[in-house]
């Protein structure tokens, strides 16, 4: 069964050619063993985030200054999002599973309820670990990480956080290493940056 990507933002399957991350809730508390996605000891809601490599549509309509900061909201692809990037929730958020290939990123002086704190690169290790990527989600999004970019410690703060990671397929085949650590709010025209929310 082949399935194909629908539209930017939307739902999609997986095809053939598809690669898949992991868009996920993540959470402190200790791991219960979860059964089939193992890696979800350290992340309570998991999203799988799809990037169809014959499916190009990252990038739409997006533009950003020489400083990188998004100045027209547009499609970005999943695995090109930046530390102080704003993007709204995707459709199907809150399921427990969803499928999709980008986000719609914004000015954070748009409305939107996602926003990029942190990117950090998973080293020391070639062969792909769900147990060690999980305790990397954590270290790297609940942590120094954390505080330095919204100004108060995790435990103290209103914000979910949330994690964009590799999956077996992406470290395989594309040699992916990045986390990309999120933080969720309720919808909001500002970033949280220095907030101390």
């Amino acid at each position: 069964v082949n399935l194909n990507a629908t539209r930017c933002g939307q739902a999609v399957g997986l095809g053939s050619q598809g690669h898949t991350r992991l868009f996920g809730q993540a959470t402190t508390r200790r791991p219960v063993d979860t059964g089939r996605i193992s890696w979800r000891r350290m992340v309570s809601v998991v999203i799988a985030v799809v990037s169809v490599s014959v499916y190009a549509c990252g990038g739409q309509g997006l533009e950003r200054d020489e400083s990188g900061a998004i100045t027209r909201a547009g499609t970005e692809d999943v695995f090109s999002l930046e530390v102080g990037d704003c993007f709204l929730a995707p459709e199907g958020a809150d399921d427990e599973r969803l499928l999709i290939d980008s986000v719609e990123a914004t000015p954070c002086e748009q409305s939107h309820t996602f926003e990029v704190i942190a990117r950090e690169t998973a080293t020391g290790a070639n062969t792909y670990d769900p147990s060690g990527v999980a305790l990397f989600v954590g270290a790297s999004c609940f942590g120094d990480n954390f505080t330095a970019y919204v100004g108060t410690p995790v435990e103290f703060s209103t914000l979910k956080v949330r994690s964009i990671q590799p999956t077996r397929q992406t470290w395989e085949e594309l040699d992916d290493r990045d986390v990309i650590c999120l933080v969720q709010s309720e919808p909001r025209t500002s970033s949280v940056r220095g907030t101390g929310i």
